[in-house]
């Protein structure tokens, strides 16, 4: 089976890339005694995910992250609750592609 590919440094949004960055001890700039996995900074328009973890849960991380974005570029208003439900799913169903992917050799 094949690995998944490390992080990209920028990755899609209909408003622009977006750069993704890999950062150490990451913290909820809101509660620093928070530890997160990863977070979308809607006004530098960067996303961090926290270098500690490995490939699979980062690129899961990601890709909940990339939709925080995407449902803000497109202006999307829903509640907290609401949003957090949306990204999971949405990276839980790429993940579930790659997977698929790589099971199958391609």
């Amino acid at each position: 089976m094949s690995r998944l590919p490390r992080i990209p440094r920028r990755v899609y949004s209909s408003a622009g890339p977006i750069p993704v960055e890999r950062v150490e001890d990451l913290r909820d700039p809101e509660n620093p005694t928070k530890q997160l996995f990863g977070i979308w900074l809607p006004d530098t328009r960067i996303i961090r995910v926290d270098r500690s973890m490995g490939v699979e849960t980062a690129w899961q991380t990601l890709f909940h992250e990339q939709f925080h974005a995407w449902l803000d570029d497109n202006e999307l208003a829903v509640s907290h609750n609401m949003a957090e439900r949306l990204c999971g799913l949405y990276a839980s169903g790429r993940m579930g592609e790659w997977w698929e992917r790589l099971r199958k050799g391609r």
